[in-house]
């Protein structure tokens, strides 16, 4: 009797450019070497504003479903676009059904999205004598804000990258590393910081010795000043939907979606 293997099948995926069919596995050699993919992205160098859309960096970002690969895409996306719009492109040609929410999982860290919220001061309850039920005036805050609003808003953005570490609660800044807040009072920005931060992240923890007990103990040193970084950068850094591709990846960098 002879023994028969599973083999999953791998569906081919349709070049936008040539509408030519090829396997998972070349589709990246062909988006390199399309010939009606290069005649179409020269075509706006020819006009006015070419000069800016040829200087627009992309991301080329390949998508995959975590537990049936077969299924896939490429997209590329400017890098100064936001995780929100990508998960909105998302939504909109696969997995959008019941508006739930998202999340990116980019290395040790999540970008979420948040619940919207009800401005309840407008909430009437309704007396024993009249129907059952409550009605809400106001609107979800995501959408509402008037003129006020959106110029208090200008003016946050405009301070958003103003950085001073003495802005830190003083009892969580007891919990830093001295060197980590000496460097940081030099920092005046929240992307120099940010920048600094995660390059301290970088730092690999080796291995204890078990029979060492000064090499045990450097290990938990190592590991508490590796989660005091990632608590300051979760801090300083846009954690929501809002964050720009360019600020949370990086070329070659594998992440997920939910």
């Amino acid at each position: 009797m002879t023994e028969q293997t599973m083999v999953k099948p791998s569906y081919a995926g349709i070049c936008k450019f040539c509408r030519g069919q090829f396997e998972k596995a070349k589709m990246t050699q062909h988006l390199k070497n399309c010939k009606e993919r290069a005649r179409i992205e020269a075509e706006p160098a020819k006009s006015p504003k070419g000069k800016k859309f040829i200087q627009t960096k992309l991301f080329h970002i390949v998508l995959e479903g975590k537990y049936d690969p077969q299924y896939w895409m490429h997209i590329e996306m400017p890098t100064d676009a936001q995780l929100i719009e990508l998960d909105d492109f998302i939504r909109a040609v696969w997995v959008e059904c019941c508006d739930h929410l998202s999340a990116f999982q980019i290395g040790e860290f999540y970008y979420e999205s948040e619940p919207p919220r009800f401005d309840f001061s407008s909430i009437r309850i309704v007396g024993p004598n009249e129907a059952a039920s409550m009605e809400v005036e106001g609107s979800l805050s995501e959408n509402s804000g008037d003129e006020e609003d959106e110029e208090d808003s200008e003016e946050d953005d405009e301070d958003y990258d103003k950085f001073d570490v003495e802005e830190i609660d003083p009892l969580l800044l007891e919990t830093i590393p001295a060197d980590i807040v000496t460097r940081l009072r030099t920092i005046q920005s929240r992307n120099e910081a940010s920048k600094y931060l995660r390059e301290e992240l970088k730092v690999k923890i080796p291995a204890p010795d078990d029979k060492d007990r000064e090499s045990i103990m450097q290990y938990f040193q190592r590991h508490d000043r590796h989660r005091a970084i990632k608590l300051l950068i979760e801090m300083i850094e846009d954690h929501s939907l809002y964050a720009e591709l360019g600020e949370a990846l990086s070329v070659g960098q594998k992440f997920s979606y939910t």
